[in-house]
């Protein structure tokens, strides 16, 4: 079937000479991986004589258009931004696939900020939030129907987090028992256990020494509320 990303081209009106060849330019544009049919007829309008030719042409699996570094604390997301140019009418729909981007590494979400579709370029934000210290590399690919997909190689970086949260008990009486919970955001894709250790005055903070949290689906996260006690002496 004729596709809006695919077209082929050539002159409507050639002259030959008799007896002499002569070469017919073609070009030939997709925007989509897969196999293009056509067929180009050349004829003679004044004595009716035609001949034709079988195009066949293949459009390869796109290459990475841009590499993108991108550096985030652990636990911390950092943005950046991308930019697709639509070579196609304004007119013309851009249907996003069901699975619209994927992504070998599962610390980033990517977020449609200004369609593709009616426009003369789509605008997305990728989202990096690393759980743990690593270097890596991931591919990033954007999936279209009319236009293919359109892939990025990603640098990932990621750095301590500097930020230190502080649970303050004032004006707590000798004899009397306080309580405080310190909210923490849980990113866990499987059901996990965390660990918690009072390192100065453990007698006289209070905490669970483990705490069993279910999986979090959510990219946002979750919050856990840890309780601690505190009893002066």
């Amino acid at each position: 079937m004729p596709s809006i990303a695919t077209s082929i081209i050539c002159f409507n009106v050639i002259e030959l000479l008799p007896n002499a060849t002569k070469e017919l330019p073609i070009r030939f544009q997709s925007y989509c991986e897969g196999t293009t049919k056509a067929k180009i007829t050349l004829t003679n309008e004044k004595t009716g004589e035609y001949m034709y030719y079988d195009i066949f042409a293949k459009t390869t699996m796109a290459e990475v258009l841009d590499t993108i570094s991108i550096e985030s604390p652990i636990r911390q997301i950092t943005r950046s931004i991308i930019t697709i140019e639509n070579p196609l009418s304004t007119n013309n729909i851009v249907n996003m696939l069901d699975d619209w981007y994927t992504c070998d590494n599962p610390n980033i979400q990517l977020v449609e900020l200004t369609p593709l579709s009616s426009n003369h370029e789509g605008n997305y934000e990728i989202q990096y939030r690393p759980l743990s210290l690593t270097n890596t590399t991931s591919l990033l690919s954007i999936h279209t129907k009319e236009l293919g997909s359109f892939k990025y190689k990603l640098l990932l970086n990621s750095t301590n987090n500097q930020i230190k949260q502080v649970i303050k008990f004032t004006d707590i009486s000798l004899g009397s028992l306080a309580v405080e919970f310190l909210p923490i955001p849980i990113y866990n894709r499987n059901k996990s256990e965390y660990t918690c250790i009072i390192k100065n005055n453990p007698n006289i903070f209070i905490v669970n020494k483990s705490i069993m949290v279910d999986s979090v689906s959510n990219f946002d996260g979750d919050t856990l509320k840890i309780k601690i006690s505190y009893d002066p002496i």
